[in-house]
């Protein structure tokens, strides 16, 4: 399912792991006025739920919501894993992307940290992502209502973690999909990361690399190798943010997608 908004160039906005379209609803409303928007909740998150599946099928399964669409290229815009959807689709559809905005993306082997290992670890991953999954979900609700009662930047992260992916009973709603949607894909990126990586040099779409300051999710070392091996990328930094960038800044990305949606 996806969300359809505005006339004109096409922006098609990829939510990270996990998320759900609605993640982009900011950014969305600011390019509404001039551009159309295409908000898909990726496979096995929120409305369009079934089961998760890995960069190369999501990327598959964008080529056929264009088709739905009737468009013919988009402007394809990913966050995080979002990110390295979009790099899928940009190496197998490429006519289908006129841009890409890669926000806190993956797509390089040092985005990948030692969490991100251990939880695509059969069996081990599946345990503490699901203990992880009830704690959030169970604790996060009330430390939000805290949240000016913690030191500030404390308060700030808690503040930009959107509601979509931790809900008080979002695993209740649909059956604990998630969690299990967030170990699908984490295997995913350990399998599909270096091959995009060994593509990324062959990437010839007009390109934007941005990201947070205070990304800890992504190091900063990686976001600049990710852009030093995509031939012409630009590379923005965002201060004062974190890995959060579409609910922290969401006017600096707006005008980032609408240069590149016209073509200017």
């Amino acid at each position: 399912m996806s969300t359809d908004r505005g006339e004109g160039p096409v922006a098609l906005l990829l939510h990270g792991q996990p998320g759900q379209g609605s993640d982009w609803d900011d950014v969305a409303a600011g390019l509404a006025s001039s551009n159309r928007v295409l908000v898909p909740d990726r496979p096995g998150y929120g409305r369009t739920g079934g089961p998760a599946v890995g960069l190369a099928a999501n990327a598959d399964s964008l080529d056929c919501l264009l088709d739905d669409k009737g468009v013919g290229s988009a402007t394809v815009v990913g966050h995080s894993f979002g990110g390295g959807v979009a790099l899928a689709m940009a190496l197998r559809h490429g006519h289908r992307v006129r841009a890409l905005v890669l926000v806190d993306s993956v797509g390089t082997g040092r985005s990948i940290g030692p969490y991100d290992r251990v939880l695509g670890l059969p069996g081990l991953g599946e345990a503490l992502t699901f203990a992880g999954w009830e704690l959030s979900r169970r604790l996060l609700p009330a430390l939000r209502r805290r949240s000016t009662r913690l030191p500030p930047a404390l308060g700030a992260w808690l503040r930009a973690i959107p509601q979509t992916s931790v809900s008080p009973d979002g695993d209740r709603r649909d059956g604990g999909s998630t969690w299990r949607s967030f170990v699908t894909e984490q295997r995913a990126l350990l399998a599909e990361t270096p091959s995009i990586e060994a593509g990324l040099g062959s990437v010839r779409v007009p390109t934007v690399v941005v990201a947070g300051r205070r990304d800890r999710l992504v190091p900063a070392r990686a976001t600049a190798e990710l852009a030093d091996a995509i031939p012409g990328a630009e590379l923005v930094w965002v201060p004062g943010v974190g890995h959060l960038v579409p609910q922290e800044a969401p006017g600096v990305l707006v005008e980032i997608i609408r240069r590149h949606a016209s073509g200017r």
